[in-house]
């Protein structure tokens, strides 16, 4: 459906599921949306992008990550089969871990 209309699904993953969060109309718009989740995330601790077939898509979205963060490295991986076979050729995703806050003080 999403390729009919010229559409591209944003999707998150919510207590184990998928959930839809918005759609972009462009893959560029995509990855801009990508870069601003990040950048309005705080307290990351580390971070991923992974990709189905584009690992220099996946390299450059992670250089433009690393210049906005203070970490040691945007690691780079590649989608699994698994959840690869379902997003298809194309698709970029964020893995991200926040800081731990202890919040028994």
């Amino acid at each position: 459906m999403g390729s009919v209309l010229s559409v591209k699904p944003m999707l998150t993953i919510k207590d184990g599921e998928f959930v839809p969060v918005g759609q972009v109309r462009s893959h560029s718009k995509g990855i801009d949306r990508l870069f601003d989740f990040v950048k309005d995330t705080a307290d990351i601790e580390a971070l991923a992008v992974i990709h189905s077939t584009t690992p220099d898509e996946a390299k450059s979205l992670a250089e433009r990550i690393s210049s906005i963060l203070s970490l040691k490295q945007v690691r780079i991986a590649r989608l699994g089969p698994v959840l690869g076979v379902h997003g298809g050729p194309g698709v970029l995703a964020i893995a991200l871990r926040r800081k731990r806050v202890d919040r028994d003080m």
